[in-house]
């Protein structure tokens, strides 16, 4: 007996959370349970990706686009309600990525769609990108979950995914651009409803008939939702790297190079050409054990700047 969930939410912290809880599940009852599920748009980076690195934060708190960080590897990859994923969890001993790429591949046969694996673990047709994927094995349980793109805006992922590189020197995982399309270039009439029963049909026809899922308890769920929003596991688990930003004042050029771990300021020195000796050290000091977000390091510098050095404080508030 196999079993599915088609979520009706699409926070995509519960989203994770109710994932997680379906592969304990998987694990626990020996069976596969197909869940398939949509997000607000977001960009959802790996476990080991720099948010700073990837994105351009400062255009996605503009537009209101959550920073997500799943519990799996691989690249940055935008998510909004043109798009599905979906997530295979299961009982370690039932893994197998050609009976789950088989899955999405009849699927999309299915519907008039030939698509082919690649070795990055992506799908494509006429040589786009529709589908990537990444995977989990852990405590008896495995993952594998994707994304697929229907009708999703594709002119705004280079808004969200193409940062200045330049200014950083970092350890982790960086994404690899691919050309992307949508399914309903191959498919015009295809919506997000006909993948779906497609897909169940599919994952039905290789797993056995299939009933609806339980979704685990309220508080577990819950507990498990807030540790996934939380910043401490969305930027605080950012590998160590490193930044660099500087500006020129009236009173003189200010340089910052900041050393970040875990997504707080561990070091921070602070070259200049001003005539003020006391000043460059008293910020490197008041900066240092900051979390690295523009706001809390403008009210950390509010400490020192003083007079004309009000204007560094300003300065901070909107670096990205």
């Amino acid at each position: 007996m196999a079993f599915f969930w088609m979520g009706s939410e699409n926070d995509p912290f519960s989203n994770l959370a109710l994932e997680a809880s379906f592969c304990r599940l998987a694990a626990k009852i020996g069976q596969p349970i197909l869940y398939l599920w949509q997000n607000v748009p977001c960009v959802v980076i790996g476990c080991s990706q720099n948010p700073w690195l990837e994105c351009d934060l400062a255009a996605m708190d503009a537009d209101g686009v959550l920073l997500v960080r799943r519990r799996t590897g691989g690249g940055a990859v935008y998510h909004d309600g043109g798009n599905l994923n979906y997530s295979f969890c299961l009982p370690e001993g039932m893994f197998s990525e050609e009976r789950q790429y088989g899955v999405i591949l009849d699927a999309l046969r299915s519907l008039g769609i030939r698509a082919e694996r690649t070795g990055r673990n992506d799908l494509v047709a006429g040589g786009k990108k529709l589908s990537g994927s990444a995977f989990l094995h852990s405590n008896g349980a495995a993952l594998q979950h994707g994304t697929l793109l229907v009708e999703s805006d594709l002119s705004v992922f280079g808004r969200y995914l193409t940062p200045e590189r330049e200014k950083f020197a970092a350890k982790g995982v960086k994404s690899v651009s691919s050309r992307v399309a949508n399914l309903t270039e191959f498919a015009p009439e295809l919506t997000i409803e006909r993948l779906c029963t497609a897909i169940i049909d599919a994952f039905s026809a290789e797993y056995g008939l299939t009933e609806s899922a339980v979704l685990p308890d309220s508080e577990e769920l819950e507990r498990e939702t807030a540790e996934f929003r939380a910043w401490e596991f969305r930027y605080g688990k950012t590998p160590r790297f490193d930044r660099a930003c500087s500006r020129r004042f009236a009173f003189g050029g200010i340089k910052l190079l900041f050393t970040i771990t875990n997504g707080v300021v561990t070091e921070c020195g602070v070259n200049s050409d001003l005539l003020d000796t006391e000043f460059p050290a008293a910020l490197a000091a008041t900066l240092t054990g900051v979390r690295f977000l523009p706001q809390e390091l403008a009210e950390a510098a509010q400490r020192v700047c003083t007079g004309a050095y009000t204007e560094v404080a300003s300065w901070l508030a909107t670096i990205e």
